[in-house]
C-alpha cells in the first residue's frame, strides 16, 4: 500500500544513530520482527489516552498540529478543503467513536487504543508533528499515508482509524486475513507492492510470522520491516546503504518506545474482550466466518484453553480459534431457527416499534423476514412482547430518554433510526427444528452457539482469564 519514506533530516538522523533504540528499555519487553512491541490487550485499551492527554501530546510535538491554541481553547486549521479540523479531536474519534458501522466488512467495529493511531501518523508524516510551519497540501492530503484520493487530513485521519480497526476487529477477529494477506502464524514476506520486495543490505527477503492480530494488522497498513528489524531495501535499489531512509514497523516500534508507551507484560489476559461468534448475516453471506481468533498475553507462559461450547483449534498456545460444532446437516431445507428483535423509532411522545422475525436454514442461510410494527403510547397490545427484555449489550440503538411502553423500558436505546441491524445480532434465537420436522443432524451454528460460549485460558501457574463470546 505505501512506502514509508521519512520526510525530515532529524528522523533520518535518528535512525541512522539510533538504529536499535531512542531509550533505555531494560525495563520493558524487546520488541521483534514477528511481535512488535505491543499486544492485543494494548491495542483493544482504548481509555489508554484521553482526548485532553492527546492535546497536550499534540502540543509537546512542537510541529503545526497542536492540540490546543494559546488561551486553551481546541486547535482548528483550514483543512484542504476548506473546512475547520481540529486534529486532536478527529484522531480521539477516528480510534474510540462507537458504535462505529463499517460499510466495507459490514460489522460494527469497537474502539481502539488512540495511541497506535498517533504512532502510525508520525510514522507517516512526521513533519507535520515537528515543523512549525503549516505542512503543504500533499502532506495534509496523504497524513496517514494511505495513497487514495483524500480531499482534506481529516479524511486521512478517519480513514486510517477505520482501516486498522477493520483489520483488527472485522476481519482477523473472525479468523480472516487482512485485505493485505497478512494473518496471525502465518509467515509472509514484506514489501510492497508484491510480497518479497523488501531486503536486508545482503540483497535477502524477509519474512515475518506476527504474532498476534494486532502485529498482522500493522503490517498490512505498512508492509514493510523496517531497518531497525534489518530490512528497508526495495529489490529495486542498487545502493546498500539505501535501505536506510526506510522506516517500517521498526520505526513504529522506535516511537512507541520514545513515547514511554512500551509496558512490562501484564496480568493473564485474553484479547479481543466482548468478541462476537458471526453464524451468519442478514441478506444471506454465502460464507460467514463462523470463527472467533482469541489471544492470550500476560501471565506466565505457556497458555491452556478450554471453552463451555464450540470447538477450540488447539488447546495450548498464544492463539486459538474458537468455531462452532461440526454441522452434518447443513444441505438440509427447511427453518431451523428464527432470529426475533426489535427496532425502535422515538419521536416522542410515542414510539413505533418494530418485531422482526428472520428466518434461517440448517446452514444459517436467511430465508426470510416478517415485521410486525405498533406506534406505542400505550396501545401495544401486552403479546406484541413474546421475547424476553432486551439489554444494553444486544441493543444498538437508542436516545437515552427514560420513556416506557407497556411497562417496558425504552431508555436504552439512543439513535435508533428505525432500521434493522445489518448483521442480524441483537435478537433473541427461537429454534424451530422440530417444528419443521428436522433431524438433531441439521446443527447450524446460531443454534447450537446461540447462548454464546465462555472461553479460559490458564497459564503456567494456573491463573485463569476468561472471555464471554457472544452468538449469533
Amino acid at each position: 500500500m505505501k512506502k514509508i519514506l521519512l520526510s525530515t533530516s532529524i528522523s533520518i538522523a535518528l535512525l541512522l544513530f539510533f538504529p536499535f533504540r531512542f531509550i533505555d528499555t531494560n525495563t520493558v519487553q524487546a520488541s521483534n520482527i514477528n511481535g512488535l512491541c505491543l499486544t492485543d490487550q494494548e491495542f483493544t485499551d482504548a481509555s489508554a489516552i484521553t482526548l485532553a492527554a492527546i492535546r497536550t501530546w499534540l502540543n509537546a510535538r512542537g510541529g503545526y498540529l497542536k492540540g490546543t491554541n494559546p488561551d486553551g481553547s481546541p486547535f482548528t486549521f483550514t483543512d484542504v478543503d476548506g473546512d475547520p479540523t481540529d486534529p486532536a479531536k478527529e484522531i480521539y474519534e477516528a480510534a474510540t467513536k462507537v458504535p462505529y458501522f463499517d460499510t466495507i466488512t459490514k460489522q460494527y467495529l469497537p474502539a481502539m487504543n488512540p495511541r497506535v493511531l498517533l504512532a502510525t501518523l508520525y510514522k507517516e508524516k512526521p513533519s507535520a508533528f515537528t515543523l512549525s510551519g503549516r505542512p503543504t497540501d500533499a502532506t495534509l492530503t496523504n497524513l496517514a499515508g494511505l495513497k487514495i484520493n483524500s480531499p482534506s487530513a481529516r479524511d486521512q485521519i478517519r480513514k486510517a482509524g477505520a482501516q486498522l480497526r477493520r483489520n483488527f476487529y472485522a476481519r482477523l477477529s473472525v479468523c480472516e486475513q487482512t485485505n493485505n494477506s497478512w494473518q496471525i502464524e502465518t509467515p509472509r514476506q514484506t514489501g510492497e507492492p508484491s510480497p518479497g520486495d523488501e531486503r536486508d543490505e545482503s540483497g535477502n527477503t524477509i519474512s515475518v510470522t506476527p504474532e498476534n492480530k494486532v502485529v498482522a494488522a500493522l503490517y498490512s497498513y505498512t508492509p514493510w520491516a523496517g531497518p531497525v528489524f534489518g530490512g528497508g531495501r526495495s529489490r529495486l535499489d542498487n545502493n546498500p546503504d539505501a535501505f536506510k531512509g526506510r522506516g517500517g514497523n521498526g520505526y513504529f516500534c522506535e516511537l512507541w518506545k520514545q513515547f514511554g508507551w512500551e509496558t512490562l507484560p501484564g496480568s493473564l489476559a485474553i484479547a479481543p474482550q466482548n468478541p462476537r461468534l458471526i453464524c451468519t448475516f442478514l441478506g444471506g453471506d454465502p460464507s460467514p466466518p463462523r470463527c472467533v481468533s482469541l489471544n492470550a498475553s500476560g501471565g506466565t507462559p505457556p497458555y491452556t484453553w478450554s471453552t463451555t461450547k464450540g470447538v477450540l483449534s488447539a488447546t495450548t498456545g498464544r492463539n486459538v480459534q474458537l468455531r462452532p460444532p461440526a454441522n452434518s446437516g447443513s444441505a438440509l431445507g427447511g427453518t431451523a431457527y428464527s432470529v426475533r428483535s426489535f427496532t425502535y423509532a422515538l419521536g416522542w411522545p410515542f414510539v413505533q416499534i418494530t418485531q422482526w422475525r428472520d428466518r434461517y436454514d440448517c446452514n444459517d442461510q436467511w430465508e426470510a423476514s416478517h415485521a410486525n410494527t405498533c406506534s406505542c403510547g400505550g396501545t401495544c397490545p401486552a403479546t406484541f412482547f413474546t421475547s424476553p427484555t432486551y439489554t444494553d449489550s444486544l441493543l444498538r440503538c437508542g436516545d437515552g430518554n427514560a420513556t416506557t411502553c407497556n411497562g417496558h423500558n425504552l431508555s436504552h436505546v439512543p439513535l435508533c433510526t428505525g432500521n434493522r441491524l445489518v448483521d442480524g445480532r441483537g435478537g433473541e434465537v427461537f429454534d424451530e427444528r422440530a417444528t419443521h420436522g428436522l433431524p438433531p443432524a441439521c446443527n447450524p451454528c446460531g443454534i447450537s452457539m446461540k447462548d454464546g460460549a465462555t472461553v479460559t485460558v490458564r497459564d503456567d501457574n494456573n491463573v485463569p482469564a476468561t472471555v464471554n463470546v457472544f452468538a449469533p
